[in-house]
């Protein structure tokens, strides 16, 4: 009977896992992460299916990405296989995306300085405007005290006097 039952634990030939026999046919169909699969795409390459989702989004050939240059504004989409063909017939556009796109920096640059410099003059002028604030304030901290110590001065006589009577 061990040798004939079907649920007798067997070795997948991929993963090795020990998997009762009659499941053994569906274990490798839809669960085994061992098992090697073509890629979904029909470029020819076997992965493991696992890795399904790395080899289509870093070298399957047949996977459709995006150009180089979209940040520079190239939309164009093509099959990796294709990428270095768009990017050879596409040079002088490209060029011409990159180079735009180097002006919009530039003219970017030249706002982000100007309103660097306008800020930096608002500063010196708040750190002027806080060192004359400062100054009116010590001395008018300065005309305080002294009325305070007159004002003790003052008290103190007034008391000498009342103990003298």
């Amino acid at each position: 009977h061990k040798i004939q039952c079907r649920f007798r634990p067997v070795a997948c030939s991929y993963c090795h896992d020990s998997i009762a026999e009659a499941n053994l046919a569906t274990h490798q169909q839809n669960e085994c992460p061992a098992v090697p699969m073509e890629c979904p795409n029909k470029c020819g390459v076997s992965v493991l299916k696992p890795d399904v989702a790395t080899h289509i989004r870093d070298v399957c050939e047949e996977a459709t990405i995006p150009c180089t240059f979209r940040a520079q504004g190239c939309m164009h989409t093509v099959r990796r296989a294709l990428l270095q063909e768009h990017l050879n017939e596409s040079m002088q556009t490209h060029t011409m995306l990159c180079s735009a796109q180097l002006q919009k920096d530039a003219d970017e640059i030249f706002t982000l300085k100007q309103e660097n410099m306008a800020l930096r003059s608002e500063i010196v002028a708040a750190q002027e405007s806080e060192k004359e604030a400062r100054a009116t304030l010590e001395s008018e901290l300065g005309q305080i005290q002294a009325k305070r110590d007159a004002f003790e001065a003052e008290i103190k006589a007034e008391a000498e006097e009342n103990r003298r009577k």
